[in-house]
């Protein structure tokens, strides 16, 4: 034990010495080794680096020398070291003592810096082919723990304690280095964005131990920022014990304008008079990081038939003073052609847990003023008619949360809204309903009519989104969402203030915003096949349950969509086509009730 000891140590210094005296600076026109007998392909990278130097200077051959030996200790060469150098007629003559190879059967493991939970006794199979790549691995996996935990300079040392034949026992020290922790983010480009929003985005923890998988979690994170692109890949630079990341990234055309267009048929389509087929539309315009924040403005238009149009705006400017508060709101106005006016304004405040999850906290105020009244039915009939003026305040809370691999196409991962909202209904007596005069033999008081209506009435309507993303094989994944909602409180919910689902969005299959519902259920199973970052082919069904009214649960009527679709990327933008058809007890499948929508996504 002590003569390997000794020997080894007694190299080295000669190795020192040598070097020390044979220095020159002039150059050679190449460098001899000797005495490497075998195995030599195990170090050929230190030793092709070391030839390629083509210099006499023995100051300059110390590092690659020193890797040589190294690299020849790792394979278990543990023996060898330099014996002398020589300098004669521009070459260098260097004699190597390589020694015989000894396997590691046991290696005691001393602990250091929470590595490693103790100290480890290791014992290590007989592995004749490859004696010592059971040790290396084990070595690359303490290197590896030592890295996870912010030491990225880590490195064990082996020593010998006994030999006995062609093996030994060791032992090894983790030497950590230096802790490095995360010390903040560098942007470099003509990007102008909020560091503290970055920092939200990409999920770094000022003060955590820094971890290797960070530059490609970064990445993945960076590619879902529609305003902004990579020129780089991510750095990390070290310097004073902290670990900076450095991000390469320029601006990108970042406003983003959506265009679907769709054809269904026309249920009151009359022979040689009306079209057969109905065009809907849907225009989306969204502005991002307009100042450097992170923040977003968006209008919508939408046309989900003639006879009705939606207009939405809406704002959102998370992380407000770089802190984990954000504002946002919106406001929608529908029409139904001259039937009722609805408008919905909303504003709340958003606390961010990180990025990917928050809560907000919404006060909502809905109107809807009818329009047309059909003085005529009411005279006749002595009823209210199915939509009534009324108005709705109500505050709510709404958590948000995703975990997907990439946001604008997922495979992998999941998402989930769940919305909850309390507050007061109020119906108010319309004055062109009790102003009626109507041509009664008896006089009949039309305000009357609103005796049989709750005016005031609690409010309770919660929403669920939530969807699963698993991925298959290389490049397809299954996606399984539940999407719902429901109206409770109200003896009557009137049609107006029904839910409209139906259409691309919600139930394929159907026509756009047919279904009027106070509550529903669609489950949605998707097959998904990825052709590329934004190109895809699916295939979906969805299942609705649906409640017209608001008394039973056995008032639901089942729908059903089934479909197909394309999106494929450009360079001018993404284009998407999808056929979806749809079904329930009453209806069956149908090719010529179809309902065919054409997208486009592009940025400006």
């Amino acid at each position: 034990m002590m003569k390997l000891s000794f020997n080894t140590f007694v190299r080295g210094v000669f190795m020192l010495f040598a070097l020390i005296l044979c220095g020159n600076d002039s150059w050679s026109q190449k460098i001899v080794l000797y005495n490497l007998q075998k195995d030599s392909i195990l170090w050929s990278k230190p030793l092709s680096r070391l030839k390629a130097l083509n210099t006499i200077d023995t100051f300059a051959l110390f590092a690659p020398l020193s890797t040589l030996i190294d690299s020849m200790h790792t394979h278990g060469y543990f023996a060898a070291g330099l014996d002398s150098i020589r300098v004669k007629e521009e070459t260098v003559h260097i004699y190597i003592y390589q020694g015989n190879p000894f396997q590691i059967r046991r290696m005691y493991v001393h602990e250091s810096k929470g590595i490693l939970e103790k100290d480890t006794l290791v014992t290590f199979p007989g592995d004749s082919l490859f004696p010592f790549r059971a040790v290396n691995r084990f070595k690359q996996d303490i290197l590896t723990k030592a890295l996870e935990k912010g030491y990225p300079f880590a490195s064990l040392h082996i020593k010998p304690l006994s030999i006995v034949g062609d093996s030994l026992n060791a032992e090894a020290w983790i030497r950590p280095d230096k802790l490095y922790t995360f010390g903040g983010l560098h942007v470099v480009g003509d990007l102008k964005i909020s560091t503290y929003y970055l920092q939200q985005m990409i999920g770094l923890e000022i003060g955590r131990p820094y971890y290797p998988e960070i530059t490609d979690k970064v990445s993945k994170k960076i590619r879902e920022l529609t305003f902004t692109e990579q020129y780089k890949s991510p750095a990390i630079i070290f310097a004073e014990q902290k670990a900076w990341l450095a991000l390469f990234l320029k601006k990108k055309n970042i406003n983003r304008f959506d265009l679907l267009i769709g054809f269904q048929p026309n249920p009151n389509a009359i022979p040689g008079i009306s079209k057969k087929l109905l065009l809907t539309g849907n225009a989306t315009v969204e502005l991002v990081n307009q100042f450097g924040k992170g923040e977003k403005l968006l209008a919508e238009y939408f046309q989900p038939s003639t006879l009705h149009q939606q207009l939405r705006l809406e704002g959102e400017y998370p992380f407000l003073l770089s802190t984990p508060i954000g504002v946002k709101s919106s406001f929608k106005l529908f029409r139904s052609d001259s039937t009722f006016t609805e408008k919905l304004f909303e504003v709340g405040g958003q606390y961010y847990f990180n990025y990917d999850s928050k809560l907000e906290i919404f006060w909502n105020r809905g109107t809807s003023d009818i329009g047309f009244v059909d003085t005529l039915n009411i005279i006749k009939t002595k009823k209210l008619p199915v939509n009534l003026d009324y108005r709705t305040d109500y505050f709510g809370l709404t958590f948000s949360m995703q975990r997907l691999d990439f946001k604008l196409n997922p495979r992998k991962g999941y998402s989930m809204s769940l919305s909850v909202g309390v507050g007061r209904r109020n119906i108010y007596p319309n004055n062109e309903i009790t102003s009626i005069r109507g041509q009664d033999p008896k006089p009949f008081d039309y305000r009357s009519l609103y005796d049989t209506v709750t005016l005031h009435s609690t409010l309770f309507r919660p929403l669920v989104d939530v969807r699963l993303y698993i991925p298959l094989f290389k490049r397809m994944s299954f996606m399984i969402r539940t999407n719902g909602g429901m109206i409770s409180g109200p003896k009557q919910v009137y049609n107006n203030e029904k839910f409209r689902i139906g259409g691309n969005k919600s139930l394929r299959g159907w026509n756009e915003q047919s279904v009027y519902t106070t509550s529903f259920l669609v489950a949605t199973t998707e097959l998904k096949m990825n052709l590329d970052e934004l190109s895809s082919l699916f295939l979906f069904t969805d299942n609705g349950w649906i409640n017209a009214s608001n008394v039973a649960i056995e008032q639901f009527a089942w729908q059903l969509g089934v479909g197909a679709g394309i999106n494929f990327a450009t360079k001018v933008g993404v284009f998407g086509v999808s056929v979806a058809l749809g079904k329930n007890r009453n209806i069956p499948f149908d090719f010529q009730t179809a309902k065919i929508h054409f997208g486009y996504q592009s940025v400006f």
